[in-house]
């Protein structure tokens, strides 16, 4: 367990400035939710005037509290908290939570913060918030948190960190989880979810992490705290709140367009592993099934029966685009559902049970006996719908067949879940009987079934950290491109080609004579484009012209060209000549990059050509990107159905896609303090064994002014 946040997120000592008897007072709230949980460590009150407030006796300063104080509550108004900060800090104590608003995310707000900052960084205290609700140890009963708690919280293995006040409070009080801790974060002047996520990955009580994140504020230190959770076993699930993208400013590079905040957030995310969910119901799902269960998946199969054929079409329909595995039943495993099941029942995964397993215990719990000893699964999935209204018959009847899951579950060692398909919780007295045997109850079809396809597939790949070789880095370190703005024709070349970076056989002419000599070296067909920083998208300006048979077509396509050098498109009148490349067909992809100030050079691949915007088949990565990692990428996309060969077309050269996009990450990664942002759209994929050429390229420096 890690000893960094001992003193604010378990200590023994507290003393709660700003108690009071007057409601609805922070100070008041504080002190009832201790009474309420029953600390069993020293709680003192800190009040000029109250000298006893809930059993609590106060005293006039901090420094008059006559036991050492390891943790403060400062419950007053944002005024006061740089002094009361400095009296605690003179009187020794270590950490503090402060609950006011007004500090960073107010107008006024920044002498606060900086006065506490400074206060908090002297005295070398930990502090959780400004803006924040508190926290809460529910192993240890400790509540330093300002709003009211559910009159029970029965510890459990779930633990909480939320920048969102009230989205703390409503997975608090859905009664779907029990928590080892709470956190609500605020505005993390000093101590940031980095720091609460190491603390919670080394917690003994915890075993999984849930996260409701507007912003990371460390992320190498969020990097760290993440891995050395799954190293320890512990899924962090994490949701992102502010994923939709009004919108970029219309950027040079497609990819500053196709990169946003959201997009970052995922590549990084991915490369530590963190679990990601896109609702506080997926979240409460998933962080339930991993407290609950008492076994983890060996594999992703997954054996569902239910009672209806119906809700199982409804289920499948629902699993559709998830990475979810429905296995065959082995032929044991039919012919002894043959043998259990009535004869008009059909034998499929999902299974349908019938409605007689309703009336015939013994029938059912064979039935999920043999589906859970299948081999092929490794998760039994029963849908057996729970809902809060059910009457007294339904009650009688969902607890006896919850009762017969249970009998069953303990007999098989693979993880066995219950799916109410009804959201909005579950009957209390049917769940009673899946309490302590390690059966998650999970509700709502989709976010159940997005929750199993988390539990299958953990822990997820990280990115890798194989690096070049020497003489790679060697040569990488010998281009040295000095360029502003758009980078030139010349300096692109130097790039891709020190990087191994393929392109279409081409040539740049000033004139019409150099335009005709380079199309007969190159050979027709060939296309034609105007080169210039100015125009970033040639086609959005008529100047390039594409498929050139002989040299009168590419005659013609030159005055057709030159006719787009005009003040509107040039304004610097910077043209530096006329691109004549060998025309090549094959799949069109996009490789681009963007440099993020946050978490530094990701890789953007995806189905590229004009309609790339329009599509949006991308992924992203944070570079560099190992030859294996950009598999991955390759296998998210639809992209890889056109590599694949789609109906007839030749299977694409994938290896040499991935090979290259690698090369290309390292060298982003390589000039990522040069680079703002680049595009290799479109690289074209030639059939398999043929490679892979850039066609066009951008490369848009890094403003360091």
């Amino acid at each position: 367990m890690s000893a960094s946040l001992s003193s604010l997120m378990e200590p023994t000592s507290i003393a709660i400035v700003g108690a009071t008897s007057r409601e609805p007072a922070m100070g008041n709230t504080v002190l009832k939710n201790f009474r309420r949980m029953g600390f069993g460590g020293r709680v003192s009150g800190v009040h000029p005037r109250e000298r006893e407030v809930e059993g609590i006796t106060c005293y006039r300063t901090i420094e008059e509290v006559p036991q050492p104080v390891q943790a403060v509550v400062l419950a007053l108004r944002r005024e006061l908290i740089p002094k009361a900060l400095a009296e605690a800090g003179e009187a020794g104590v270590e950490a503090a939570v402060v609950f006011a608003s007004g500090f960073g995310e107010a107008a006024d707000g920044h002498q606060l913060d900086l006065e506490v900052k400074a206060v908090a960084n002297d005295y070398g205290m930990h502090l959780a918030g400004p803006n924040c609700l508190g926290l809460v140890n529910v192993t240890a009963q400790l509540p330093l948190y300002s709003s009211a708690l559910p009159d029970i919280m029965e510890p459990g293995g779930v633990a909480l960190v939320s920048q969102s006040g009230s989205g703390c409070i409503g997975l608090i009080c859905s009664g779907r989880l029990n928590f080892s801790h709470v956190v609500s974060a605020g505005n993390e002047l000093i101590t940031t979810t980095a720091d609460y996520l190491a603390f919670l990955a080394m917690d003994e009580h915890t075993r999984v992490i849930a996260m409701i994140l507007e912003t990371v504020r460390d992320p190498e230190g969020f990097a760290k705290a993440a891995l050395t959770a799954r190293s320890a076993g512990k899924p962090v699930v994490v949701l992102k709140a502010g994923r939709s993208q009004r919108g970029r400013e219309a950027a040079a590079a497609h990819t500053g367009a196709l990169i946003g905040s959201s997009e970052e957030y995922d590549a990084f995310f991915r490369s530590i592993g963190i679990v990601q969910v896109e609702d506080l119901d997926e979240l409460i799902e998933t962080a339930l099934i991993w407290s609950k269960s008492r076994l983890m998946p060996g594999g992703h199969g997954l054996g569902v029966i239910s009672l209806s054929g119906g809700e199982n079409a409804l289920l499948l329909d629902a699993a559709m685009d998830l990475q979810l595995e429905f296995p065959d039943f082995a032929s044991t495993t039919k012919a002894t559902l043959a043998k259990h099941l009535p004869n008009f029942a059909q034998i499929n995964n999902p299974l349908d049970a019938t409605g007689t397993a309703v009336f015939d215990q013994a029938m059912y719990g064979a039935a999920l006996a043999a589906v859970g000893n299948d081999p092929g699964v490794d998760v039994v999935g029963v849908v057996q719908d729970a809902p809060p209204g059910l009457d007294s018959s339904h009650q009688r009847s969902v607890a006896a067949s919850l009762r017969t899951v249970a009998k069953v579950a303990r007999s098989i060692d693979k993880p066995f879940v219950v799916i109410s398909n009804i959201g909005g919780g579950v009957h209390a007295t049917p769940a009673k009987e899946l309490e302590d045997t390690g059966v998650p109850l999970l509700t709502g079809t989709r976010e159940s079934l997005r929750a199993l396809s988390h539990f299958v597939s953990w822990p997820p790949a990280v990115r890798e950290g194989d690096l070049p070789s020497n003489q790679e880095a060697n040569r990488r370190s010998t281009v040295e491109p000095r360029f502003s703005g758009i980078a030139s024709f010349a300096v692109v070349m130097d790039l891709l080609s020190a990087y191994d970076v393929p392109c279409v056989p081409m040539e740049l002419a000033r004139d019409l004579d150099g335009v005709l000599e380079a199309g007969e070296r190159i050979g027709y067909p060939v296309a034609l484009k105007l080169q210039s920083s100015d125009i970033p998208h040639k086609t959005e300006v008529g100047a390039v012209r594409l498929d050139i048979r002989d040299e009168s077509q590419l005659r013609r396509a030159f005055s057709e060209v030159e006719a787009a050098i005009t003040r509107e498109n040039v304004p610097t009148q910077s043209v530096e000549g006329f691109l004549v490349q060998k025309m090549v067909s094959g799949i069109e992809a996009i490789v681009g990059a963007r440099v993020s100030p946050t978490f530094g050079p990701l890789v953007l691949l995806g189905t590229g050509g004009i309609f790339v915007e329009l599509h949006r088949d991308t992924t992203a990565e944070l570079a560099p990107v190992s030859v294996s990692g950009v598999e991955a990428m390759i296998d998210r996309l639809a992209l890889s159905k056109l590599l694949a060969g789609f109906r007839g077309s030749p299977p694409g050269d994938r290896k040499a896609l991935a090979e290259v996009v690698s090369r290309f990450s390292w060298l982003v990664w390589d000039m990522q303090h040069e680079i703002e942002e680049a595009d290799l759209n479109p690289l074209v994929v030639l059939p398999r064994g043929d490679g892979v050429c850039v066609v066009d390229s951008l490369v848009v420096r890094k403003d360091h002014g």
